[in-house]
Formats: C-alpha cells, sequence, structure tokens
C-alpha cells in the first residue's frame, strides 16, 4: 500500500499499449524514409492492428461489467 505497488500494476498495460503504437509509429516513419513500397505493404497491417486496438478500447468502454476491459478503456468509461 504504502508504495502503491496496485496502482503501477494497473498501469502497465496501459503502457504497453502507448509503447506499441509508438514503435508501430516509428516504425512506418522509418519506412516511408527508406522505401515508399514497402511502407506502403506494411501500413496496411499496421492500420489494421491500430484499428482493432482502439476499437477494443473504446467499445469497451461503454459497459462498466464488460469481461475485456483493460485500465484504459476503464478510465475512457470514466470519463
Amino acid at each position: 500500500m504504502k508504495w502503491h505497488v496496485g496502482f503501477i500494476i494497473s498501469v502497465l498495460p496501459t503502457l504497453l499499449q502507448i509503447s506499441l503504437g509508438l514503435f508501430l509509429a516509428g516504425l512506418l516513419i522509418l519506412l516511408w524514409h527508406l522505401n515508399s513500397q514497402v511502407a506502403l505493404a506494411a501500413s496496411a497491417p499496421i492500420g489494421v492492428l491500430v484499428l482493432f486496438r482502439v476499437n477494443t478500447t473504446v467499445l469497451t468502454s461503454f459497459s462498466s461489467d464488460c469481461t475485456y476491459q483493460t485500465p484504459l478503456s476503464l478510465a475512457l468509461y470514466y470519463l
């Protein structure tokens, strides 16, 4: 309780989602500078992945008793 370990553990999934988003954004920026054809081929799967992550986060935030809720979607629910 004194070190707020519960809060730290609950923040880890959100930090992982943020790091995945930053990694994919950096990957696309690098690929667009190196080769536009490869970047175009990589943009489609990355776009599908990003849409999936955003949808699963936003759609689960509409219900407080959803079983697939993450700490980020719970925070969106309270907002």
